[in-house]
């Protein structure tokens, strides 16, 4: 017979397949089946041992070979999986069209042929000091000297200084005034030619020129203090035509190679620019008097 204590055997806990993990192996399932654990009604279900997950690390033998496995198979490929390009070489692993790595199957952002050009242009360009740098003098030196020798030839010219006229006892009021707004006239077209020949000579050099404002008033100096070399005078007119233009033409290299950043070869350049920008816009301004005023 059986006693009282064997016959209330504690009811088996069902365990619902659904719970397990689909993981898990039938040793494990049929295990928890077996298990017979007392309960009340409000127990909560005991968690079941299922096997357990894979390594995340794998041994340093298996992942050596996934590794060499997965290096040899990439290294197989002829062409780019992303572009289709030609990969040749069994140690190409980086598409040098698009950037494809085979290894990471990401592309990786490459610059190569014009735009490494332009890149590394564009670098230099602003690591590169301007033509106008700042400093030597700043605005007041060269306004300075602009005004001191534009006030000299007004007054030369209102006096009739030796020099400025040929025949300086002949000379007349009208004239005089004359004078004056020539040497107004010239100096500002001078300046705007001199300006654009330092943005030219600036784009040649591959190098920013700077505050404009400050080469602006620097080149205004410079036109103002060879302005001064018109009072040479020489008995022989062509004698004393040639040696201004000489003169003039050395003092401003000179001038330029002290307010600005150039060489005795960039500045001859800035100074040929000039000459050649005044001589357009004197055949210009001909041509438009040509074609504007009447004839007879």
């Amino acid at each position: 017979m059986m006693s009282d204590q064997d016959s209330e055997q504690p009811k088996p806990y069902p365990v619902d397949p659904k719970e397990a993990s689909p993981a898990a192996s039938q040793d494990s399932l049929q295990q928890a089946h077996s298990l017979k654990v007392e309960r009340g009604d409000d127990a909560e279900p005991l968690p079941l041992e299922l096997e357990a997950p894979p390594e995340k690390n794998p041994p340093p033998g298996e992942a050596e070979s996934s590794a060499g496995q997965t290096e040899s198979s990439v290294k197989a490929l002829d062409t780019c999986p992303n572009c289709g390009a030609s990969m040749a070489g069994s140690d190409t692993l980086l598409c040098l069209r698009c950037g494809f790595d085979l290894k990471t199957l990401k592309v990786i952002k490459t610059v190569t042929g014009e735009a490494a050009k332009v890149e590394q242009d564009e670098q230099e360009d602003e690591e590169a000091p301007p033509i106008s740098p700042p400093g030597r003098g700043e605005l007041w030196l060269p306004a300075a000297v602009a005004i001191a020798s534009l006030l000299i030839l007004s007054i030369g010219y209102l006096r009739a200084a030796g020099g400025l006229f040929a025949d300086a006892e002949a000379i007349g009021v009208g004239w005089r005034l004359m004078g004056v707004l020539n040497v107004a006239a010239s100096t500002a077209v001078l300046t705007f030619a001199g300006l654009g020949a330092l943005f030219v000579v600036a784009h040649m050099l591959h190098k920013p020129l700077g505050n404009v404002k400050l080469a602006a008033v620097r080149m205004l100096g410079i036109v103002a203090a060879i302005a001064l070399l018109r009072f040479v005078n020489v008995e022989s007119a062509a004698w004393e035509w040639t040696f201004e233009l000489a003169s003039q033409a050395v003092a401003f290299i000179a001038l330029a190679m002290a307010m600005f950043r150039l060489s005795v070869r960039d500045a001859a350049t800035v100074l040929g620019v000039t000459v050649l920008a005044v001589v357009g816009l004197l055949m210009v301004s001909q041509l438009v008097l040509w074609a504007v005023l009447p004839f007879g």
